[in-house]
């Protein structure tokens, strides 16, 4: 278990990784960060049947570097609760604070550990697949399949090629949209009409 402060709008929101993968959220320093009372917020996680079945109690070092028994939930429950906190009914000098938690605050933790497995996926694969790393930066560049197969061996096919750019996207390495742009000149939007969700693609990473 791995505790972690992240920077969030000047403020550390604490989490914890467990050794099976699973990502935790202390609660309390997110309610004290907005300037809500907890003891509400903490009766309201104990009365929704959904969050109170997630939450956990964990012992974690705190902002103050103690030891403290500290109300979690996993990062994917994190914003069922912050979008049960109605922003029209809290103080207006709080309004801003619970809004801007509300857009950003998963999307950024997300982001922060989706990065992490995705350097962890990286080093795992391109280990195993010394040339992977090669073709995916000609691939982003544009370079055609057939010139790329051309620099290993004149004689390889360049559907070897296109089967490693497929096995890099399947396993998150490649972004398939930057790809589609890249190969084939599409634009970016129409790109991100085509092809999978990156996001999709990348929770598979580790898994393959």
């Amino acid at each position: 278990m791995k505790t972690e402060l992240i920077q969030f709008h000047g403020h550390d929101v604490v989490t914890v990784a467990r050794d099976d993968g699973q990502i935790y959220v202390a609660l309390k320093p997110i309610v004290e960060a907005i300037g809500l009372d907890w003891v509400s917020q903490h009766k309201r996680v104990q009365r929704d049947l959904v969050l109170s079945s997630t939450m956990v109690i964990m012992t974690m070092v705190a902002e103050d570097g103690k030891l403290r028994e500290m109300l979690c939930l996993p990062l994917d429950m994190l914003n069922g609760w912050l979008f049960g906190i109605d922003a029209s009914r809290v103080k207006p000098e709080l309004k801003d604070a619970v809004l801007d938690y509300q857009r950003e605050c998963y999307r950024v933790l997300d982001a922060h550990f989706r990065g992490k497995a995705l350097v962890q996926c990286e080093i795992y694969w391109f280990a195993r697949r010394p040339r992977w790393e090669f073709i995916r930066r000609l691939a982003l560049e544009g370079w055609p399949y057939r010139a790329i197969a051309k620099l290993f061996d004149p004689r390889m096919s360049p559907g070897s090629i296109a089967n490693s750019v497929q096995a890099m996207v399947v396993r998150g390495l490649i972004n398939p949209q930057a790809l589609a742009t890249a190969q084939h000149g599409v634009s970016r939007k129409a790109a991100q009409r085509r092809v999978p969700s990156w996001g999709i693609q990348q929770q598979l990473c580790l898994a393959l």
